[in-house]
This record gives C-alpha cells, structure tokens and sequence, in this order.
C-alpha cells in the first residue's frame, strides 16, 4: 500500500502475524496500513508516512504476536501485554487485538487503532504519556489499556 502524503520521513514496514495468534495476516495487514495512511495518524503532522512493503523492502516491522513471544521481545510480561517496540520492530500483543479492555467499552476497531498508533509511536520514539486531566482526551502515548485515570478513551495522536 503505498504511502499517503509526500512530506516527511518514508518508513517501508511489513507486517508480521504469528501463526499461533490465529488471525488473517492480509486483514490485519490492511487494518494497519488504513490507520497508518489515516490523516489522524502519525501521518497527520508530516513527519511521518508510511508504505506497506513486501519482506525484501522492509525497514521497519509491525509484529503481532503471542504473549509468549511479546514478553521475549520486549522483556517483561508487563510490556507485553499491550505493545513495544524493540530496534526497528513494533510488536503488539495479539491476544489485545483480538479483545478491547473496558476502558475502550467493547468497541475493537477503535482498540486496535489505539494499539497501532501507541506500537507505531514506540518505533518512532514517542514517551510514554499520563493523563492530562480528569475528562480530556487521554494520549495515545498513555497505555490506555491498563485503565484511563480518569481520561476518555481516544486512538488518535
């Protein structure tokens, strides 16, 4: 898929899907690539822009994978259990992708936008956030998933 805008820094990346994890790997990769080309995303400030790319091509990596996997990658059950990124690799847990957290009210599309941003962000250097204040949008840089401290859930950067 190619890259939405024409300004910024170009990331090539492919997306990687662990057979244990039981999802279509063209879905998800299709998921990805329309929240990543999304003028809401990282693409927004153009910075940033991405292309989905064959293996060969790639520079970067979009990962879900297992818990198991998650927690050898990123280090701690901890980190896993939402999103990391680890050198050129975003890795998101898949048991996450498939169930969204009370915090984000059954609703999955907008879940999974959040764990593309908040692993995309990661990749990008992006810190952690806090909540900015009772009832304000929370940061997609906040692990939403682990609970809002008060913040409305939000997938957007």
């Amino acid at each position: 898929v190619a890259a939405s805008g024409s300004s910024g820094t170009l990331y090539r990346y492919v997306v990687g899907v662990e057979s244990s994890a039981n999802l279509q790997a063209n879905s998800v990769a299709g998921t990805i690539a329309g929240v990543l080309n999304d003028p809401r995303s990282w693409t927004g400030d153009g910075e940033a822009r991405f292309a989905l790319v064959g293996e060969s091509k790639a520079e970067v990596r979009i990962q879900l994978a297992s818990t198991k996997t998650a927690a050898a990658v990123c280090g701690s059950d901890a980190a896993a259990s939402y999103a990391c990124a680890k050198g050129k690799t975003a890795v998101i847990n898949a048991a996450q992708w498939k169930t969204p957290p009370a915090s984000f009210a059954g609703n999955l599309a907008a879940y999974r936008t959040f764990l593309i941003n908040h692993a995309v962000g990661l990749l990008l250097g992006k810190s952690e956030a806090d909540c900015g204040g009772k009832g304000s949008k929370a940061p997609v840089m906040m692990p939403q998933g682990a609970g809002l401290n008060g913040c409305k859930a939000n997938p957007w950067p």
